[in-house]
């Protein structure tokens, strides 16, 4: 099992000036409860001598941005714990975390047994009382229970406002659309209406035109007809006198 192991693992941890030779000189399998409780006691009292692990922060505003992180890269966001403990008021005696540190420290390396003995001496030797700590924990329990509810409502409500916005958007510019299209459909008439009466009227210019060329060539026939009457080809013609115009 390598219990003392575990143990001198942890007076490591507890301790920056090295491991407690009497740990690594047990035999793990051979230890009595006395003697597992009297190394459990000896790391929880190191333990005690240091900060606890979670220091409650002060409290701070309720959402996502005061007890959750964007982590580096873009990976899962980091839950800062700890506030959301201190915000909810269930963040207690600060030596539950000091059990709860020996506690994953030692849950691998004993049987049960021995590790309810070692859990109860280091919580006897930092004066913690079990009933206390389960209480603590059973509020810490809680306070998760209603932030992840209470995130998953904000989040829900955050998804309910852009999909508002989102359909508000939608309208107005689907109206917009609609309105562009209906002057694009009015420009459209009004563009073919000043073809058509562009063409008409080029049309009956032209034709106008043609009419007065063909009637200028009968009535230049007619004038030639006579002149010719009058005047054989090869005979000498009078010049043209001009009418005076009556003022």
């Amino acid at each position: 099992m390598h219990i003392t192991r575990k143990l001198k693992g942890l007076l490591w941890s507890a301790d920056s000036g090295g491991a407690d030779e009497r740990a690594g000189d047990a035999s793990g399998d051979d230890l009595s409860d006395q003697a597992l409780a009297a190394l459990a006691a000896e790391a929880a009292a190191k333990l005690a001598a240091r900060p606890a692990s979670v220091p409650p922060p002060p409290a701070g505003p309720s959402g996502p941005a005061a007890d959750v992180h964007d982590a580096p890269g873009g990976g899962t966001a980091a839950v800062d714990f700890a506030a959301i403990y201190a915000r909810t008021g269930s963040a207690g005696d600060p030596r539950v975390d000091q059990v709860l540190i020996a506690f994953e420290a030692m849950r691998t390396a004993m049987p049960q047994p021995q590790l309810a003995v070692a859990i109860a001496a280091t919580a006897k030797a930092i004066g913690a009382d079990p009933s206390a700590i389960a209480a603590t924990l059973t509020q810490r329990l809680s306070a998760l229970d209603t932030t992840v509810a209470e995130e998953q409502r904000k989040a829900a409500e955050r998804e309910a406002a852009r999909t508002q916005e989102l359909e508000a958007t939608s309208k107005k510019v689907q109206a917009e659309i609609e309105a562009m299209e209906h002057k694009i459909t009015t420009f459209r008439r009004q563009l073919g209406a000043a073809t058509e009466s562009v063409q008409h009227k080029t049309a009956g210019e032209r034709g106008a035109v043609a009419a007065f060329g063909a009637s200028a060539r009968g009535e230049a026939d007619r004038l030639k007809a006579l002149r010719d009457f009058l005047a054989p080809p090869g005979a000498p013609v009078p010049p043209a006198t001009t009418t005076p115009r009556t003022p």
